[in-house]
């Protein structure tokens, strides 16, 4: 209802927009659209494929490793869940593990994007002596 300012009455307003052109404060909200509903939270999945950067030969790559993606990530992961909050590098994977630098650090960053595992906060030294992130399980 909105008050008209002739006859000092409410009258019925257009959409909550009095004829006046001001918002009736009273009236009820339009009905949200579709579109603007909130959509429920998803929780992060496994990919099903390892990622890419869309260069021919990272696809390659990508597809070659995507059977045993699975089996690599747990294994990554299962080492570093081992080590409670002492955590490991991607440097300590490939070593406990045996794995190509390549297959360790893509499968860590699988595993971060996933939130299965999280930075420490803390750092260790490499092989090379840089300093490397210290993962540790979630």
């Amino acid at each position: 209802m909105a008050l008209d300012a002739r006859q000092g009455e409410h009258r019925p307003s257009a959409g909550g927009l009095a004829v006046t052109g001001q918002m009736d404060l009273f009236a009820a909200p339009p009905p949200a659209s579709p579109a603007a509903a909130p959509q429920p939270r998803r929780r992060a999945r496994r990919p099903k494929r390892p990622p890419d950067n869309g260069v021919a030969t990272s696809v390659a790559a990508a597809d070659h490793i995507a059977p045993q993606a699975a089996t690599l990530r747990a294994a990554v992961l299962a080492a570093i869940r081992d080590t409670g909050t002492e955590g490991m590098t991607c440097d300590e994977v490939e070593l406990y593990l045996s794995m190509r630098h390549q297959t360790a650090s893509a499968r860590v960053n699988e595993l971060s994007r996933g939130a299965k595992i999280v930075d420490s906060g803390k750092s260790r030294p490499t092989r090379s002596g840089c300093q490397a992130i210290v993962w540790v399980a979630r």
